[in-house]
């Protein structure tokens, strides 16, 4: 009979993994694993943009609307449902035993003759007894699972809003800055077209002047050209009288040519300079302008002098030292030995910076909504080189901090120079 192709395993076959009961409605996804359909639909969540939902057991995407009954299965199911319960499928006895070790009912003759025999087993009813007292501690078990997942679900959720917000922030941004950038060049690009008609202009009316000028010398000599064949004919006397007075003309005339017309068009040559020139300018219409830095006195370390402009410093003597690191609310870049450029990051070492040059001028970017304070080597103001970036909350309003005094055991005689936004020194 149908129960006796498989005992014991036909019943197992033909539930549902999300429900634990027999099949209704079954489908198969795409991957092979079978469901209740009104079970795959409750369990699969929001489908993606293509319809698709994750298949409880696997994961791989599969579209619940789109999968008929698995008629097969359906059949087997109503077949089982003929089966009387609480029999057992191999010998017809009540299944009134509990097989502890198989976590199975079993009859008697299975527990004492068959495949169970040696097994812990228990009467059904002292099984049901025990087992139902375990039901609470295994509710709790699964609210604290619950609890938990909930609680990563709202993590990833608050994670997904802030991915949606940092890229919506990052494209508003973007726009932003390539607006302005837009912005510029398109004045630049008006500018230097009216320069190109300007010249246009200019040298449009120079040469229409010229060649004005030149087609009325032309016409002279063809005028000449004439006279001379009108002397040819004339006798002899005539010609002599009218021969000197032509070629006193006509020598006049071959010496006041016009000179060849040379016009110098002056316009910016489009190349890479150009270019370059072009994002120079850039460069300094949009980068924020340079603050005007001075050094407070007030503030300053008694072992250190600071010039009556405020924007010179240097080290009369050492009294102590830092504790360099971000933790401490320093965020520092040194020199050690004068050689070395040495971040102070948050281990038991500063991190040493590889440089190919030692830098002439240091520049700050600070930017506390993005928590960035980098440092450049300005050096050179056109071409401005990353030397470090601190990534971090910051914690408030912050300060600079100088400390001529940190190598050479207090006697750097090298005083410390603020450079002025048009990069004049104290």
């Amino acid at each position: 009979m149908l129960a006796a192709a498989a005992p014991g395993l036909l019943r197992q076959e033909l539930s549902c993994p999300l429900c634990l009961q027999l099949f209704e409605a079954p489908v198969t996804a795409e991957c092979g694993h079978s469901f209740c359909r009104a079970c795959l639909g409750r369990a699969g969540g929001e489908p993606a943009a293509d319809g698709s939902v994750p298949c409880p057991s696997c994961q791989a995407p599969t579209r619940p609307q789109a999968l008929s009954t698995n008629q097969q299965l359906a059949r087997l199911v109503e077949g089982l449902a003929q089966v009387p319960q609480g029999l057992c499928e191999e010998h017809r006895d009540p299944l009134s035993i509990y097989c502890e070790q198989d976590r199975a009912l079993v009859c008697g003759v299975c527990a004492s003759l068959g495949a169970h025999r040696g097994h812990r087993l228990l009467p059904a009813a002292e099984a049901h007894t025990r087992l139902k007292s375990q039901l609470p501690q295994q509710k709790l078990q699964l609210q604290e699972a619950c609890m938990l997942k909930e609680k990563n679900v709202s993590v990833m959720e608050h994670q997904l809003a802030e991915v949606e917000e940092t890229v919506r922030q990052f494209r508003k941004s973007v726009g932003e800055q390539l607006g302005k950038m837009r912005v510029f060049l398109a004045a630049l690009e008006d500018s230097l077209n009216h320069e190109a008609e300007q010249v246009r202009g200019d040298a449009v009316v120079a040469l229409k002047r010229e060649l004005s000028a030149l087609k009325s010398y032309l016409e002279q000599l063809r005028q000449m050209e004439k006279v001379l064949e009108e002397v040819a004919d004339k006798p002899q006397t005539e010609f002599l009288m009218t021969y000197c007075l032509v070629t006193s003309r006509l020598q006049k005339i071959l010496s006041e040519s016009p000179p060849p017309a040379r016009l110098d068009i002056q316009l910016p040559i489009i190349s890479d300079d150009f270019k370059f020139q072009v994002w120079k300018k850039m460069f300094r219409a949009l980068m924020p302008a340079l603050e005007e830095l001075t050094l407070d006195p007030s503030s300053a370390h008694p072992s250190l002098v600071v010039s009556p402009s405020g924007r010179r410093v240097q080290c009369a003597e050492q009294k102590g030292a830092a504790a360099a690191a971000p933790s401490q609310g320093l965020w520092l870049l040194g020199l050690r030995d004068g050689k070395v450029l040495e971040a102070h990051v948050e281990a038991k070492e500063p991190r040493a910076l590889r440089t190919e040059v030692r830098p002439a001028r240091v520049g700050l970017y600070l930017s506390f909504p993005d928590g960035v304070l980098a440092f450049y080597d300005a050096s050179d103001a056109d071409d401005l080189q990353p030397l470090f970036a601190f990534r971090e909350r910051l914690p408030g309003p912050v300060y600079p901090f100088f400390d001529v005094c940190w190598h050479d055991k207090g006697k750097n005689a090298q005083p410390l120079l603020l450079v002025g936004p048009e990069g004049q020194e104290a």
